[in-house]
């Protein structure tokens, strides 16, 4: 009987941490978009910082660098282009930083690497979780090492120095690697 009676201990105060984690939501809300926002305006990184609440207790705070025309575009000279009326403006998303409430209470951090719309996989960019933590954990401290590493981690992307799983390149939809894009349509 000793060990239900345990049990039972440890799950209302599970249930009570979570509910105290769900709580402290708006106040660390508030706190990291309000320390992304300021950090943004003196390391003169341009960050988007939206809120997204639409569900109660699964809210996040998303920080963008941003969305502009891709370096690379589609070739107007190239026959295979014009045949296809490749001539839309390529959009590249820099990379993404979300802080996500999840339903434990926790603060899971995740990132979305920099992906160019209409060039790579059906499935979206690729992204990668960098940690959770309780919310008593989080200080302004820990929204610098948590964007310290999100930065690293797309400077490393963009460098082509993180782990692939496939070469660097773009893969346009449909397109086989080594394959001739006429014998595909």
């Amino acid at each position: 009987m000793s060990q239900i009676l345990n049990t039972t201990t440890r799950y209302r105060k599970a249930l009570s941490d979570v509910e105290a984690a769900r709580q402290a939501w708006p106040v660390f809300r508030d706190m990291v978009k309000a320390e992304l926002q300021r950090l943004s305006g003196e390391l003169n990184l341009g960050l988007e910082v939206e809120v997204d609440d639409m569900v109660t207790h699964r809210g996040s705070v998303v920080a963008s660098l941003g969305r502009r025309d891709s370096p690379f575009q589609f070739n107007p000279e190239s026959v295979f282009n014009r045949a296809m009326k490749n001539d839309q403006i390529l959009k590249k998303e820099f990379g993404k930083l979300i802080l996500a409430q999840q339903s434990n209470g926790q603060v899971a951090a995740w990132m979305q690497f920099p992906f160019c719309e209409g060039v790579g996989d059906a499935e979206g960019p690729e992204g990668r979780e960098l940690g959770s933590w309780p919310v008593g954990q989080w200080d302004a401290d820990q929204v610098v090492r948590v964007l310290n590493d999100f930065l690293e981690a797309v400077t490393d992307w963009e460098l082509g120095a993180q782990e692939r799983p496939e070469p660097v390149g773009f893969r346009f939809p449909g397109h086989r690697e080594g394959g001739n894009p006429e014998e595909e349509a």
